[in-house]
């Protein structure tokens, strides 16, 4: 390896090759770190106070904003626990699972256990570039574990020798601004897939037993008791056994092939030609032992040969619709074993549920498979956002992209949209100076800019410069950036005094401050005058209009990602499914004509083809 030519600006080390201008330094050279404790367990007074105290499982949490654990200061005092201030880098310290060598960060002040040791935060690094560093070195740290073998564990002397290569604190701080960037797309699809499963779940609560009804399904029958419940009168209870039938896999029987057509559903990878009954068409796999709460869709054809499962023979009914039907359906509680959990076909097949008309079992299973279909691209795209982080702390934590001299946005580059915006600058100082541009195009001492009006206006601003708006929530007055007031932006436009807070009567808000001009040469460097003369036709729009357009954009926005059309019906679907949106809908500047006319004004604003 060491024949190996190093280009030009680059120099090789012990932990490889870096940019000659990082330095390489152990943890002890610019900082230091301390281990935890806990107070005795066996003394109530020392629990249950106001400390946080963190234990090693929660190291997990990556980010550490709150624990499970509280100590009180006779806890404190009286143990080896220390009150550790916040950005301290945290390491997992025992243990043959995957705390050794997980690494994490707290945002508050807390204590932690005697398996976490604590890297203190210094002005000498950026302790989120550390963070992001060592969390790409899982593997690496559990090998550096004291005791034969890597089971012995690490300790405070293995982290104080740890080499870290280190950028210049500029990068530092650009490196770990992206990587945040990142997480936080992230955090953010894996809050909108969890917000995506708890609609599904509460869909199927509904639609499957009856209590709301498709569109053209409902009946002036109303509903009738049965001995499952209240169902529509036009609905049927019948037995399991009344609309499926079951048949056990079995053990394989015949000549097993490793070039056959059909896979098994049972063993470890095998391909199977038996003289058992092919699957060739769409069937639902019930555990039969062990796990029983799972069923699952099989829409291929296959061979049953495991003993564990029954499977499933439909008749004219849907195989979808009864799919989720089964998925309803508390298992355990047909458990018929005292140990390994286990299903009597009999029983199964006389467990009665309630069967609509196959029409509407058909409607019912097309909107539960859409919106399945839904989670799965979210999913996938969470986990394509993962593979794109690995592979940016690659690049990035070994300078093989250097920030501080790439102008473009990397998070824009990843995400694959073009951006007219170039920057080294971190994504607060930036925000901090749009705020403060928008107090002094549109507001003035008489209407001072509130928050409402000025994150609507940041929004359609970032859309016009085709720039990443993940960070907007679908808030009740629209889409929203906590992160404008909480992580900095407000308080550096406050503090450089680009802006000051007014208030006149009932209204509050922000006004030019001394320094706004500063403020405005760099927005017109970063977005140009063309910006700003394009976000004048906003000067005029009321509160109301601002936040219908930019709450049927974010709308249209998620449509497209999910490959849906852009109608007002869908728009105001996406709005009711959105808790916090829902009553805009009652609201009388949500209707369909101005839905349609904001449709229209956001083809006229933005390029809405698919780039």
């Amino acid at each position: 390896m060491s024949d190996i030519q190093v280009k030009p600006g680059y120099k090789r080390t012990q932990v490889g090759v870096i940019p000659e201008d990082w330095d390489l330094k152990r943890v002890a050279d610019f900082t230091d770190c301390t281990a935890g404790g806990t107070p005795s367990t066996r003394i109530k007074a020392y629990w249950g106070g106001e400390i946080p105290w963190m234990s090693s499982g929660e190291l997990h949490k990556k980010v550490v904003s709150h624990v499970e654990g509280k100590i009180t200061e006779e806890g404190l005092r009286n143990s080896n626990a220390k009150l550790l201030p916040p950005n301290c880098v945290l390491i997992g310290l025992a243990g043959q699972g995957k705390t050794r060598g997980t690494v994490a960060i707290n945002t508050i002040p807390l204590c932690t256990n005697q398996s976490i040791a604590a890297i203190l935060p210094s002005p000498k690094f950026e302790p989120k570039y550390l963070f992001y560093n060592l969390e790409n070195r899982y593997l690496e740290l559990r090998d550096l574990s004291s005791g034969e073998g890597g089971r012995g564990g690490l300790n405070l002397t293995i982290i104080r020798n740890i080499h870290v290569p280190l950028p210049p604190l500029p990068e530092q701080r650009a490196i770990a601004q992206v990587l945040s960037d990142v997480d936080a797309w992230i955090e953010a699809l894996g809050r909108l897939i969890a917000k995506k499963r708890a609609v599904k779940q509460a869909a199927m609560e509904e639609l499957l037993t009856g209590q709301v009804r498709l569109p053209g399904f409902v009946k002036k029958s109303g509903y009738k008791r049965t001995d499952i419940g209240s169902i529509p009168a036009d609905w049927e209870v019948k037995r399991i056994g009344d609309v499926l039938s079951l048949r056990y896999g079995q053990s394989p029987k015949g000549i097993m092939v490793e070039d056959g057509f059909y896979p098994v559903i049972g063993t470890s990878g095998e391909i199977g030609k038996t003289n058992q009954f092919l699957y060739d068409k769409p069937s639902i796999i019930i555990g039969r032992k062990g796990t029983i709460n799972t069923p699952q869709y099989v829409d291929v054809p296959f061979w049953p040969i495991d003993t564990t499962f029954y499977s499933v023979i439909f008749n004219s009914n849907s195989p979808t619709f009864l799919f989720y039907l089964l998925l309803t359906i508390n298992w355990l509680h047909y458990n018929e074993a005292s140990g390994v959990p286990s299903l009597n076909a009999n029983t199964i097949l006389g467990i009665k549920i309630p069967v609509p008309p196959f029409s509407e079992q058909q409607a019912i299973a097309k909107v539960l498979s859409d919106m399945d279909a839904e989670i799965e691209a979210l999913e996938r795209q969470r986990e394509k956002a993962a593979a794109i982080k690995q592979g940016l702390m690659q690049e990035l934590l070994t300078g093989r992209i250097r920030l501080v001299k790439r102008k473009t946005p990397v998070l824009r580059i990843i995400k694959g949209k073009r951006t007219q915006k170039q920057y080294s600058h971190s994504w607060a100082f930036n925000e901090a100076v749009v705020i403060a541009t928008l107090a002094n195009r549109f507001a003035d001492k008489r209407h001072p800019l509130g928050r409402k009006r000025y994150t609507k206006l940041a929004y359609l601003l970032h859309r016009y410069a085709n720039e990443d708006v993940g960070g907007y929530l679908p808030k009740a007055a629209g889409p929203y950036n906590p992160r404008t007031r909480y992580a900095g932006p407000e308080k550096i436009a406050l503090e450089k005094d680009y802006v000051r807070w007014h208030i006149r009567g009932p209204y509050e808000g922000f006004v030019a401050g001394e320094k706004t001009a500063e403020a405005e040469k760099y927005f017109r460097r970063w977005y140009g005058l063309k910006a700003l003369q394009w976000l004048d036709q906003f000067r005029y729009k009321s509160n109301d209009e601002l936040e219908l357009l930019t709450t049927v954009d974010m709308a249209v926005e998620e449509l497209k990602r999910a490959g849906k059309p852009i109608t007002v019906e869908t728009v105001k679907e996406f709005i009711r499914n959105e808790p916090e949106w829902t009553p805009k809908l009652e609201r009388p500047f949500f209707s369909d004509d101005n839905i349609a006319r904001a449709i229209k004004d956001l083809d006229r604003l933005f390029d809405t083809s698919e780039e």
